[in-house]
């Protein structure tokens, strides 16, 4: 029988580093492996006999498997209805071969069990009707033999349960396979090093500490490192390689050298195992176990950097449900869990190594193309309509891919295909992408030479021109998109395409309102306004509409454009066009503010904002940080007026989109407002402040200055002053009346005048009921 000192766990293996993270899964293994989990008494085999760690090599399989044994191992006598009489572990990467796992398990208890003619049976005598948990590390090359050893021991040993570290699930009968999961890591515009949840940087930081100084990483360097984990997946063995080179390298340097390829990935630290020095090793070991199958499916798939659905892994990868099935047993294919649909994602390092190392040709890149390509030009028959949304959702599901496709076009000097698929990204790019990474794509797709120029590459190139007239107006670059807009306009004039001639002069009128020439913007407006009516183009009459308020608003002439820009929104409501009602709330929380009506500008914005969210839309952003900049301004709210006034342009700086013309008088009256009324050192932490927020963060922030303008508005319909505000707020914090009246430099007989009407107009008479009115008018 197992010794004390084996229950205390010293027949378990040693690190020399420190188990970071996989707290999460520690606890979701402890309940599965004990009777009742986590120490609640219940009938024998209530809890899994069979728990099997799945994942790709370096996933940290052992490292869990470890820890969770140590944790078991721990349980004190409270714990006794699970806990477990002795914990065995068994390395198996030294067996070489199936036939041998048996003696290696019987090893455990000593050589003669090792030796016996029939190690299984005598392991099982060993064990008996005792509650042990064995431990079978590194199973996925002798899977066969541990297969029958693990049914015959679970068959003859009631209170026996096994823990298996493999690659592969042993496929035995009441196997029950734990998929081990990435690190958890917080996304890369949102990262800060050491947070709880972010383990995936935390084992990075604890890894280049051993071989660098430790020190606070700048922002940068948090950026960096969290960007180098997400390439990575979250790995923990790459995760540790790439930190070993933080003696040489600094962060950013370091993930420009992982983008460089996988070689790169290796160690010469001591301590490592040599199948872990390095990763090209470890998934050099897992190809090589492949079947022909299985390789040609893998190197097929690994054209899609991204995530991918079943269909299109059919038709691209050639994969049918057996070989999909096949790799994800082997754990180089995963299910992604949360999708509505089945979409399946392949570790990016396996990716390239397959991509390296598999017979992926131009035939999978060219099948990749042509399925984009077609999804592409379907959204782009949704196109104002009211299946817009569902396909805006669709494509940036799968925007890596489409990114793929269209890049491997330009590579190749496909014209028609790279023109026809800029022609199909109009909305997603120009709605929801930065413009400063699409725009160079364009012009790309823009300067292929035309071999053999046919009808529906002349329109693709129609098309296509509007997109990039768009992209270079959101860039300040009129000109470039004047030249633009004329060249497409001769195109579809020419294909005789009135609906394009239509769409183009209203991507024109964009480009001269934004430039400040509202004449030439109106003139434009017009005929594309003649033309929809004369073939009934009802999405293009409600984008006329609603520009030709824009024109009104940058004329000045306000009562005309809201009145414009309401039926524009009405229609576009109708017709269900999402960003056109996005943009049409924007513009009316504009008008609103220039005329100081702050209730209802705010109330616009606070709508622009929720559909902002919902739809992942880009486009003005920084017109609606700037307008809530002008609502807090005329609520006397300096502080957060400068804030949201960085947010916008913390905004337009990350998405590269220029401030137009029309904005610039009101934008440049607010900025030397608040530089009057705000001491130097304050503007600039609020500005700044707000410059530096992701954007994610700029729009959480703005939703809570909303809220609290909002709260300012409800004070102000209680009668109360401004002076009498700033009263209530101070006796709501709890000074005395004299010490309210140094803070406001007053005397106390005005504090006591300024109090008398304040219990009168919120019709209460004690300071305490005083103070729940501030509290509920969150002036605290």
């Amino acid at each position: 029988m197992p010794t004390a000192d084996s229950r205390r766990g010293s027949r378990l293996p040693g690190y020399l580093t420190r188990f970071v993270g996989r707290q999460h899964e520690v606890a979701a293994l402890s309940a599965l492996v004990t009777r009742g989990g986590g120490g609640v008494a219940a009938a024998p085999g209530s809890g899994r006999r069979l728990v099997t760690l799945c994942g790709v090599g370096g996933s940290g399989k052992t490292r869990l498997a470890l820890a969770l044994a140590h944790v078991l191992v721990g349980m004190g006598p409270s714990d006794r209805a699970s806990s477990f009489e002795a914990v065995y572990w068994v390395a198996l990467a030294p067996v070489p071969d199936a036939g041998r796992v048996a003696q290696a398990v019987g090893a455990a208890f000593g050589s003669a069990v090792a030796m016996s003619t029939d190690p299984t049976a005598s392991v099982a005598g060993e064990v008996g009707d005792h509650h042990l948990l064995f431990v079978l590390d590194n199973c996925e090359h002798v899977v066969e033999g541990c297969s029958q050893l693990v049914s015959a021991l679970l068959a003859s040993c009631p209170q026996l349960v096994i823990l298996a570290t493999s690659r592969v699930p042993l496929n035995t009968p009441g196997e029950y396979v734990f998929a081990v999961p990435p690190l958890r890591m917080r996304s890369v515009t949102s990262a800060e090093a050491g947070s709880v949840e972010d383990e995936a940087t935390t084992l990075f930081l604890e890894r280049a500490a051993m071989v660098a100084p430790a020190q606070e990483p700048t922002p940068a360097a948090a950026r960096a490192i969290a960007d180098i984990c997400q390439r990575l997946d979250g790995l923990p063995l790459a995760i540790e390689l790439a930190a070993s080179w933080m003696r040489v390298l600094t962060a950013r340097d370091l993930l420009t050298e992982i983008d460089r390829g996988l070689s790169f990935l290796s160690s010469t630290s001591p301590g490592l195992d040599d199948r872990h020095r390095s990763m090209e090793a470890v998934l050099a070991s897992s190809w090589m176990r492949l079947t022909d199958r299985d390789r040609q499916v893998l190197s097929a798939l690994s054209v899609f950097p991204g995530s991918f659905s079943r269909d299109a892994a059919e038709v691209v990868g050639q994969a049918d449900l057996a070989a999909l099935s096949s790799l994800a047993e082997k754990s180089l294919l995963s299910r992604l869990p949360d999708a509505d649909h089945t979409r399946y994602h392949i570790h990016e390092l396996i990716r390239q190594y397959a991509l390296a190392h598999g017979d992926a040709d131009d035939a999978a890149q060219h099948r990749h193309l042509c399925y984009f390509l077609s999804l592409v030009e379907q959204a782009e028959d949704a196109w104002d309509s009211a299946g817009e949304q569902q396909w805006l959702d669709r494509l940036r599901l799968e925007h890596a891919n489409i990114d793929a496709a269209l890049q491997f076009a330009l590579d190749h000097q496909l014209s028609e295909e790279a023109l026809r698929l800029a022609a199909g990204l109009f909305a997603f790019w120009i709605y929801s992408a930065p413009m400063k990474v699409y725009r160079a794509l364009l012009e790309r797709a823009l300067s292929l030479p035309d071999k053999h120029p046919t009808a529906d590459l002349t329109r693709a190139r129609a098309r296509a021109l509007n997109v990039a007239g768009y992209a270079a107006t959101s860039a300040g670059d009129y000109f470039r998109a004047l030249s633009l807009f004329n060249e497409g306009l001769d195109l579809s004039d020419g294909l005789g395409d009135s609906a394009a001639v239509a769409w183009t002069l209203r991507g024109r009128s964009f480009a001269n309102r934004l430039a400040g020439h509202a004449e030439l913007a109106g003139e434009d407006e017009e005929r594309s306004l003649a033309i929809c009516r004369a073939i009934n183009d009802a999405p293009g009459l409600a984008w006329c509409t609603y520009d030709l308020g824009e024109i009104a608003f940058a004329r000045g002439n306000l009562h005309r454009a809201r009145e414009l820009v309401t039926q524009g929104l009405h229609q576009f409501e109708q017709q269900g066009l999402a960003f056109g009602a996005y943009r049409a709330v924007a513009l009316l929380g504009d008008i609103a503010g220039r005329t100081g009506e702050w209730l209802q500008a705010l109330t616009h914005y606070q709508d622009a904002l929720a559909r902002q969210q919902r739809s992942h839309f880009v486009a003005r952003g920084g017109e609606i940080f700037e307008g809530l900049a002008a609502v807090a301004l005329g609520l006397h709210r300096p502080h957060v007026a400068a804030r949201l006034l960085g947010a916008g342009e913390g905004w337009r700086r990350t998405f590269g989109v220029v401030r137009g013309a029309p904005h610039v008088p009101a934008y440049e009256r607010r900025l030397q407002a608040l530089r009057r009324q705000l001491p130097a050192d304050a503007w600039a932490a609020n500005y700044d402040g707000g410059r530096r927020l992701t954007p994610e963060q700029a729009v959480a922030d703005a939703e809570g200055c909303a809220a609290e303008l909002a709260s300012v508005l409800a004070a102000h319909d209680t009668g109360l002053t401004e002076r009498e505000l700033e009263v209530l707020h101070a006796l709501a914090l709890g000074l005395t009346n004299a010490e309210i009246a140094a803070r406001l430099v007053v005397s106390t007989r005005t504090v006591h005048a300024h109090l008398r009407s304040i219990y009168s107009k919120l019709g209460v008479s004690t300071r305490t009921a005083a103070a729940h009115e501030a509290a509920a008018l969150n002036l605290v």
